[in-house]
């Protein structure tokens, strides 16, 4: 009788974790619009203020980078910006991709948030073409 509760249990605890490792941002989201000036701009900001969270800042190498501008979850207009970043870890070693996520309000640009690095992977789609490298 315990056996036929257990697996059942199990299973359920392996989905509920399967569950909060991914979480898949929605695609529509981002659309990879050629950045201006004043974007690839903000993206150097950007760049640096995610390496400086870094144990080592000039081993950061960002991929899959993609932005979008437009109403943010609070109904307010303004940049997205989301990509992945590896970087070397106090061994030496390269660490594996981290989601980085940057959203700010056109009227906050010059208060310069800081952005955010995720503990888990996200999945999202990744631009044909990388307009910040």
């Amino acid at each position: 009788m315990k056996k036929k509760i257990l697996i059942p249990l199990s299973l359920a605890a392996i989905s509920l974790v399967a569950a909060a490792a991914t979480y898949v941002a929605r695609p529509d989201l981002f659309n990879s619009s050629i950045p201006t000036p004043q974007e690839k701009k903000l993206w150097l900001e950007i760049r640096k203020g995610v390496a400086d969270q870094l144990l080592d800042p000039g081993s950061a190498v960002f991929t899959c980078v993609t932005f979008d501008n437009g109403p943010l979850s609070d109904g307010r207009m303004g940049y997205r910006f989301i990509g992945q970043v590896n970087a070397k870890n106090k061994f030496g070693g390269y660490t594996g991709d981290r989601t980085f996520i940057w959203t700010v309000a056109y009227e906050e640009i010059e208060r310069k948030p800081r952005p955010t690095i995720l503990k888990k992977y996200i999945t999202y789609p990744c631009p044909e073409t990388d307009h910040f490298k």
